[in-house]
């Protein structure tokens, strides 16, 4: 006596939940994934707009018309900038030589901005000449 094999339809059990398994893990990652993709989409436009603030305020200092009065104008801290809520910027000016005998006389211009979204404060640092 022979017995024959009839021909499977569809799958068992074991090789259901397998895929089963398989798939969760596939969907978990992918959560998981578009997760922090999103997170470091939203960080990264609080990161170019505190570049933009430190840039900003660069500028605004290198266009400064009396480099006397830079340090009595420019520094110190903004605790609220118009139009960026959150946001702290904080310039720091400290003068390299400048004395009667000194051959050099510059002004160390740092620029540093934070925000609670952020994990390290952006500093930007830029020398200017007396003019």
């Amino acid at each position: 006596m022979r017995r024959t094999r009839r021909a499977r339809k569809g799958m068992s059990l074991i090789e259901v939940m397998i895929a089963l398994v398989i798939l969760s893990g596939a969907l978990l990652a992918l959560g998981r994934f578009v997760t922090q993709f999103t997170h470091n989409i939203s960080t990264a436009g609080i990161k170019n707009t505190a570049i933009e603030l430190a840039s900003d305020r660069i500028e605004t200092i290198k266009s400064a018309t009396k480099y006397a009065t830079i340090d009595s104008i420019y520094r110190g801290t903004e605790t609220s900038i118009a139009g960026r809520p959150k946001f702290t910027r904080q310039t720091i000016i400290r003068r390299i030589g400048g004395g009667a005998t000194d051959t050099l006389d510059y002004k160390l211009v740092t620029v540093i901005v934070s925000h609670p979204a952020l994990s390290a404060s952006i500093r930007k640092t830029t020398a200017i000449a007396d003019y």
